[in-house]
């Protein structure tokens, strides 16, 4: 793993983003992961709703985009972990996004609900992601 620092203009040490992408379709977690770093976060993936627990846990997230339905649950429980870790000691607000295949309108709502700033319908366009989450 490379360094999750860089140096800005002034000399400045500068932190690089991060981002968590939750998906169980490995195809969907590869293209936005490789959207996200081709924008410059660090980006960690998790495959469900577990798997994103334990992940949050660990060090703050600037971005957390997440499919709508996991092998272990809904999308939005995740981005509810998220808002509920707390604000003590992390260095900003997490942007959170919600992103599925369904047309369902109650998964949609809950995404919104949970803190998401945008639902993203599958297949998601690069030009709409790099829009949103850039």
């Amino acid at each position: 793993m490379g360094s999750s620092k860089g140096l800005c203009a002034e000399g400045c040490v500068q932190r690089k983003r991060r981002a968590l992408v939750v998906d169980d379709d490995p195809c969907a977690r590869l293209y936005v992961t490789r959207v996200l770093e081709g924008l410059g976060f660090r980006v960690d993936t998790a495959e469900c709703v577990r798997s994103a627990t334990l992940a949050i846990a660990g060090p703050w997230f600037d971005v957390v985009v997440s499919d709508g339905h996991l092998p272990d649950g809904l999308g939005p429980m995740v981005l509810d972990r998220v808002r509920s870790r707390g604000r003590d000691g992390d260095p900003g607000v997490t942007r959170m996004f919600g992103m599925t295949a369904s047309t369902d309108g109650e998964l949609r709502r809950a995404f919104l609900d949970a803190g998401a700033g945008v639902v993203m319908i599958k297949p998601v366009p690069l030009t709409m992601l790099r829009a949103v989450v850039g």
